[in-house]
């Protein structure tokens, strides 16, 4: 509660599902704001509500509440008052106010519905910044002024800074007999400078004229009625050494009249050490931001003398402070920008450096690293807390994804996911009236819990939730109850706030936007009243109209984002909050299909690269929010060291190798997930017997993921049959490889359906293949790379291997895009020997590491098993066809070590031209080569 004198800002609770700041008690109206006697008191009502409204616009948007000091007020009549009228018009210009502010008076209380910011065109005229600020505090030189640069050109200034610096560093790079020289008329011959040679004397005279003017280069300033220097100098030179570093340096020359060009010095009575001492704190009080690129990482430069000022009989007048600031290189802000964000519930000014981060944000350039995505959603036309979105080249985009899984008919309100609205409406009639009136357009989206949906803690109160989404109608979030208790409001508020600050700052929207949320009773359909609350804001849920027309098909593909996001090792590595959306299949498995609340028990049959490993991640974090879980309450199991490595990082588990599972008890353990369970062994004993018995025991989850495809030994992996695997599911769309790479690993799923290996475990067996060859398919048209050396000597394959991958990084490829896979742990050490040896003759320097550490930035060098599970850009696979011991797995740990590779596939081998033909490739691959390893 925010008491009614006082002026801070503060989040305020009330029952609007979203940001609302109280700013206290406000004069409103222009005829009263004119009134006002105390100057201070109006100009800080206004930057407070100027800082509210900006942290709101860069934070997703919300409500200000300011309660009118003057009792009769009424908004119709009286307006808000010019200068607040024009605080708020040059915070958000280009744009209209209309645009960003919608007002609503409550009482004595003006609500602020104020709109997330957005760049991108506004009015289609000129571009708006990435973020909105009051002022940048950046300034530069304009002919003879330093005027402020505006937040749009911050990004300019920067971009023209490194050309510049690009430009220099060409030159200086350039033959000597290539750089231009003067005539031989001018060679050696150095104009004389007459502001230096001015800043060079040791004294001048009272009235003496300068011979030269004020330019880009030179500014004079008086400073001669000033009382105290020191106190001038400290407000006005952050804004000369800003203006002057940011643009080509130049000279600051106090103590001179900007008309007349005479000299009239200036603090007679200072001491000049102090003034010296003054200069130097100016200059670390200014802000130096560097490029994340800069060499240098320095201050800005600078050199002042102090020149004595005599007047007649040679006696003292004062000074001349001639200061000479050098070029930046890269930019210098007077001070930090003002402006603001929501941190949590307070508000955060924004330092410079985080400032012009925002400001310049581009989407990443990925033309090199992979070109097989496209932009869904970007940053120049997003919210600014919004991060780039980019989809599989080729696949759904997002338009048909939307129109995929919430489809908007012309008429009428269209029910999804169709099983789940069925299920519910067939067990409480009353709802379907309700929630899908008639003549009315839209899409009525059912979940279980629409908070778990929306990463937040389940409440088991709640039946489902259904988010209507219709024309003329802000969308409405039903919470269905069993009974009406007043957390239950609480909880329904907070999801439809979580839901609306994801609609737009993760998946875009850039509308005005609210989501009313309304709790039922299951049975009766009755709607429970709102808990009654004893504020200064017990203010009624309504919204000006400008809220009741979003955009129906933008707002449902915004919410596509929300729900088909996640994180990936690949958006880390590209500066995007995720990279990839799910596919419809596995949205439907993780949200619908099969709900892990109903199946506690699911196998799990995922071809290659189809994203069983995110589904795996996925599943624990809702298993995590969902069933109230901790940690060590879900256990995460897999077979190799590198995979439960990078698995432990998402911190979503705990996180084991099958051996281990086997070794210890884990009496904490409720859930469990198995990854590549295809690769399990039984030496250690029964470890599906173990886990059964673990989950059962707590009627807890257990899903295994497999891909019989990828096994990469021939012993038993303790699996149940493949009839006793019930209910299955399948993940049979390819998203993660180029279509090339997609093909030959294709070719061989359908070799090793018809291989003797398959035969040997059954028609059963021989069957599911056949289904899951049946259903692949790739989800995009990015072709990718395949490149293959066949017939090559040792040495002739390390000097390729080396060769193409420090061309790859002269074009930007990163170390942390590239893996060099071996079959063998053996083979990884023979091999890594030989390239590192080889790179001392060369003399040059490459950082391995093994599959243990996939996420740095150096290239991974091991064998094709350890790196099951993982995945990088690039793949170098070095001679892939197995032992004559293991010739029958030589398909699956080929197409093991294919299917790592996102974009681009290097192959290398000693003989036999094996990639060439894929059609024949498998069937190269099945015969039983007796080979001499190393001849």
């Amino acid at each position: 509660m925010v008491s009614k004198s006082n002026f801070a800002p503060v989040w305020v609770e009330t029952d609007y599902p979203d940001q609302v700041i109280g700013v206290g008690e406000v004069t409103l109206g222009e005829h009263c704001r004119k009134k006002m006697s105390d100057g201070n008191k109006r100009k800080a009502e206004k930057t407070t509500l100027v800082q509210v409204a900006c942290a709101l616009l860069n934070s997703g948007g919300g409500i200000i509440v300011a309660m009118s000091k003057n009792k009769d007020y009424n908004y119709t009549k009286d307006g808000i008052g010019q200068d607040l009228e024009l605080g708020f018009g040059d915070l958000v210009k280009p744009s209209l106010i209309q645009d960003h502010f919608s007002f609503l008076q409550q009482g004595i209380c003006l609500l602020i519905f104020v709109k997330t910011w957005c760049a991108g065109l506004a009015n289609n005229e000129s571009t708006k910044a990435r973020i909105c600020s009051a002022e940048s505090h950046l300034y530069k030189r304009s002919g003879t002024s330093a005027i402020q640069i505006a937040p749009t050109e911050a990004a300019e200034l920067l971009q023209n800074k490194k050309k510049e610096k690009k430009k220099n560093r060409d030159r200086q790079e350039e033959p000597p007999a290539k750089r231009p020289h003067l005539s031989s008329s001018n060679q050696n011959i150095e104009m004389p400078n007459p502001v230096k040679l001015f800043c060079s004397k040791e004294y001048v005279r009272l009235g003496e004229t300068l011979g030269f003017g004020e330019d880009m280069h030179v500014e004079f300033k008086s400073f001669e009625r000033e009382t105290s220097v020191k106190k001038r100098l400290s407000d006005t030179l952050p804004k000369y050494i800003s203006a002057f570093a940011n643009t080509d340096g130049g000279f600051l020359l106090i103590g001179v009249n900007d008309q007349t060009k005479k000299v009239v010095g200036c603090g007679k009575d200072e001491n000049p050490n102090d003034i010296q001492n003054e200069v130097d704190k100016a200059f670390r009080k200014v802000i130096h931001v560097h490029s994340a690129h800069c060499e240098k990482q320095e201050n800005c430069k600078y050199t002042l003398k102090v020149i004595n000022v005599s007047g007649e009989s040679d006696a003292h007048c004062g000074y001349v402070l001639a200061l000479e600031i050098e070029k930046f290189c890269c930019v210098v802000f007077s001070e930090n920008p003002d402006s603001w964000k929501m941190d949590g519930k307070k508000i955060k000014s924004l330092e410079a450096r985080e400032w012009l981060e925002m400001m310049t944000g581009t989407d990443p350039v990925i033309d090199q690293l992979c070109q097989g995505f496209e932009k869904e959603l970007s940053m120049s036309d997003a919210p600014p807390q919004c991060k780039p979105v980019y989809g599989l080249k080729g696949s759904a985009r997002l338009d048909a994804l939307q129109n995929t899984l919430f489809p908007v008919q012309t008429a009428g309100i269209n029910g999804q996911p169709e099983t789940l609205c069925t299920e519910m409406f067939a067990k409480y009639p009353n709802l379907e009236n309700i929630m899908k009136p008639e003549g009315v357009r839209g899409v009525l989206i059912m979940s279980r819990s629409w908070a778990v949906d929306l990463d937040q803690e389940k409440n088991d109160e709640v039946v489902f939730d259904a988010l209507l989404i219709s024309e003329n109608s802000p969308p409405t979030l039903y919470t269905v109850v069993q009974e009406g208790k007043p957390d239950l409001w609480k909880h329904a508020r907070l999801t439809a706030f979580q839901l609306k600050q994801k609609l737009v700052n993760l998946g875009g929207y850039p509308g005005m936007i609210c989501v009313k949320p309304k709790v039922l009773e299951c049975h009766s359909g009755a709607l429970i009243p709102r808990e009654i609350r004893h504020s200064d804001f017990n203010l009624d849920v309504c919204y000006p109209d400008s809220y009741g027309s979003p955009d129906i098909e933008a707002l449902l593909c915004s919410l596509v984002i929300v729900l088909l996001s996640f994180r990936s090792c690949l958006s880390d590595q590209l500066g995007c909050e995720f990279l990839n959306l799910l596919t419809a299949e596995q949205f439907d498995i993780l949200h619908s299909k099969y709900y892990f609340e109903d199946f506690r028990k699911v196998f799990v049959h995922g071809l290659p690269g189809s994203g069983k490993t995110v589904i795996a991640a996925q599943l624990m974090r809702k298993i995590k929010i969902t069933l109230h879980c901790k940690t060590e309450e879900i256990l995460y199991i897999c077979e190799n060291q590198p995979l439960r490595h990078f698995m432990e990082k998402q911190d979503i588990s705990n996180c084991v190798t099958r051996l281990n599972f086997m070794r210890y008890d884990f009496p904490e353990v409720k859930h469990i997930v198995v990854d590549e369970a295809q690769n399990f062994r039984i030496e250690d004993g029964d470890w599906y017997q173990k886990a059964e018995s673990i989950t059962k025991n707590c009627d807890g989850v257990l899903w295994i993921f497999q891909d019989e495809f990828q096994t990469n030994h021939t012993f038993k992996n303790g699996l149940p049959p493949i009839t006793g695997q019930d209910p299955k599911v399948y993940l049979t769309v390819g998203v993660r490889n180029g279509n090339s790479i997609y093909k030959l690993i294709f070719n061989l799923m359908k070799k090793i359906k018809d291989g003797c290996f398959a035969k040997e475990k059954g028609v059963d067996m021989q069957n599911h293949l056949k289904k899951m060859c049946d259903k692949a398919k790739s989800a995009h048209s990015f072709e990718g790379v395949i490149e293959n050396q066949t017939n090559k000597s040792q040495p002739e394959i390390v000097d390729y291997v080396i060769t193409t991958i420090l061309k790859l990084l002269m074009q930007g490829i990163c170390p942390k895009d590239i893996a060099i896979l071996c079959r063998t742990e053996a083979d990884q050490k023979n091999y890594h020997l030989c390239v590192l040896r080889r790179l001392m003759k060369r003399r040059e320097k490459l950082n391995f590491v093994s599959a243990t550490d996939v996420d740095k930035n150096s290239i991974v060098f091991d064998s094709i098993r350890r790196f099951s599970g993982l995945e990088r850009n690039i793949v170098f696979v070095i001679d892939p066809v197995s032992h004559v011991n293991q010739w029958e797995i030589s398909k699956h740990l080929l197409l093991s070590a294919a299917s790592r590779a996102r974009t681009r596939l290097y192959t290398v081998s000693f003989g036999l031209e094996w990639i060439g033909n894929q059609n024949c490739l498998a069937c190269a691959i099945s015969r039983k080569w007796e080979w001499v390893y190393g001849a």
